[in-house]
């Protein structure tokens, strides 16, 4: 699973919301004397129309938004996607965007780099941050009023009146059937696009990223190791699994990041990814459900055993390095996929088997909620206003940046230059430690394809992953806000959810007591939550 993996796409409305590592933010408050942001504007907006690319097939097809298509080995011939250099002026492009690893070697001593600009047309001149660093950035360009041409949106303040005056409306260009000029972003999933709605148009191009969120990868090699079961029927057993697996005295601890594994509690208990909503579109924060205490409390009683690496809240950096060396045997994330694990760590150590697992009900009987969540990467992609030549030039390097999986463009894209940054291995693009390093430039928090299902060198990956979203897809739960505007969401809710946060932290780590939570749940409400409450139910209401 490279940057490339493909979902099916389903539903209709849209309306400014966005997401970051699986957390929701929605977009925007009035613009102003503009055009207003509300859902019901933004439920009237055509969505790109779906053009699934046929020139690479795969070996096993999507059947549901949960399931992306898979590869078990990489597609032979060179199959081009374009025909020309998208940034034909030969005009260099200013871009702002993040990085989610090492910043990458500088021009000059990076070849993937060099052949990029070359394949582009023109230079591509970065301005990279820091995923953690990346919203204090973005704020800090934007007041100082001089935006790159190309910019990785997040949900700042006033963002829909941000967009309405300083990016372009794309509507006219990729809304229905005109995406067709563009295959490659014609290819990206109609759920994606949603996130991309403000003002009554399409505000950016979305980074496509797999509709189930949150993924609970598993070191299944150090799991079997212990002799622990690595598919467990239910919490006891997944409780009895982390026991097994944890031996401080060698530095190996079953879980990382608690955060990830209250998630995963949560699907067990079939609780929502932030907001829920009941048949008569009332919403509840996930936080005021009892359930949540409960595996709070779980969570609380596995911090205070020692089943996380201690240095969890104050090392996040490292846990997808402790996943790959094995010190931590389970966590939500980390190197992004498990193709992402082999890719980075499997060169030192070639018996490693990675996995994911399926969170199972809390009491047994099956498989618990798989929440299902925006599928895109942090926000829109916006482009500023520009002159109609300039846009179409930048339209089809995005449409570039998209060239589908399997493409001689996403070769390039994702692995690098051959004999350089890769290799063929069997049939299979594999990175070595010089492509490691360079192709870590943020071209992929740019622009992506469509998402698919592919592990070099390792078709059972692919095949267990398949299997695991064709199980995710049997027991999805649909994110309630998807496509709803809160104003208040927009401007407070990064602040309150952090003030949340920090509550059940404190809970965990034993700073404070279960009983204390009531008390920061009810500072939520009052500082913010009842009001976006309200705004979401008004928001549902309108598009019913």
């Amino acid at each position: 699973m490279t940057n490339a993996r493909t979902i099916t796409r389903r539903g209709l409305i849209a309306g400014g919301t966005a997401a970051v590592a699986g957390a929701t933010l929605l977009g925007g408050c009035s613009s102003g004397g503009g055009t207003e942001n509300t859902s019901e504007v933004n439920s009237s907006v055509a969505l790109p129309a779906y053009v699934p690319y046929t020139k690479v097939k795969a070996d096993l097809a999507s059947t549901d938004e949960a399931v992306m298509a898979a590869f078990r080995k990489f597609p032979a011939g060179d199959i081009a996607a374009t025909e020309s250099k998208p940034l034909a002026s030969g005009k260099p492009l200013t871009i702002l965007t993040n990085t989610n690893v090492q910043l990458p070697p500088a021009l000059n001593d990076n070849k993937y780099w060099q052949a990029v600009n070359d394949a582009a047309g023109a230079e591509l001149q970065f301005t990279m941050a820091t995923a953690a660093d990346y919203t204090a950035k973005l704020t800090v360009v934007i007041a100082g009023d001089d935006l790159p041409e190309v910019v990785a949106l997040r949900p700042v303040g006033d963002l829909p009146k941000l967009l309405e005056a300083r990016f372009t409306d794309l509507s006219e260009h990729l809304s229905g059937d005109a995406i067709k000029k563009y295959p490659g972003l014609a290819n990206i999933p109609t759920v994606s696009w949603k996130s991309c709605v403000y003002n009554g148009g399409i505000y950016g191009i979305p980074l496509n990223r797999p509709a189930a969120a949150g993924e609970m990868h598993a070191r299944l090699d150090v799991i079997k190791s212990k002799g622990a079961n690595p598919e467990p029927a239910d919490y006891a057993e997944f409780l009895e699994m982390c026991r097994t697996v944890n031996d401080p005295k060698r530095n190996r601890y079953a879980m990382g990041s608690p955060q990830s594994t209250l998630n995963f509690l949560k699907e067990m208990l079939g609780l929502p990814q932030g907001w829920g909503v009941d048949g008569s579109g009332k919403f509840t924060h996930v936080a005021e459900r009892e359930e949540f205490r409960q595996a709070l409390d779980a969570v609380t009683q596995q911090w205070s055993e020692g089943l996380f690496h201690p240095d969890s809240f104050t090392q996040e950096t490292l846990l997808a390095q402790w996943v790959g060396n094995g010190n931590v045997a389970i966590n939500n994330g980390g190197a992004g996929s498990v193709a992402g694990y082999y890719t980075t760590y499997s060169a030192n150590n070639p018996d490693m088997e990675m996995g994911i697992l399926m969170p199972p009900k809390w009491d047994g009987g099956g498989d618990g909620t798989k929440l299902m969540g925006p599928a895109i990467y942090g926000g829109p992609i916006g482009i500023t206003k520009t002159t109609p030549e300039r846009l179409e030039e930048i339209l089809a390097f995005f449409n570039w940046l998209a060239s589908p999986f399997g493409t001689v463009e996403n070769r390039l894209l994702s692995y690098g230059v051959e004999g350089h940054d890769f290799d063929f291995k069997d049939g299979d693009p594999v990175r070595n430690q010089t492509g490691v390093r360079e192709v870590t430039l943020p071209v992929n928090y740019t622009g992506a394809p469509a998402v698919v299902n592919f592990t070099p060198g390792r078709p059972e990956a692919t095949e267990m992953y398949y299997a695991y979203q064709e199980r995710c897809a049997k027991s999805k739960q649909p994110l309630a806000t998807q496509g709803l505007y809160s104003p208040t969401q927009q401007s407070d809710g990064a602040a309150l959810d952090k003030s949340l946060t920090d509550g059940i932290n404190d809970v965990i780590t034993g700073r404070k007591k279960l009983a204390d939570f009531d008390g920061f749940v009810n500072t939520f409400k009052s500082g913010g939550g009842d009001k976006i409450r309200t705004e979401y139910e008004q928001a549902f209401a309108a598009t019913q």
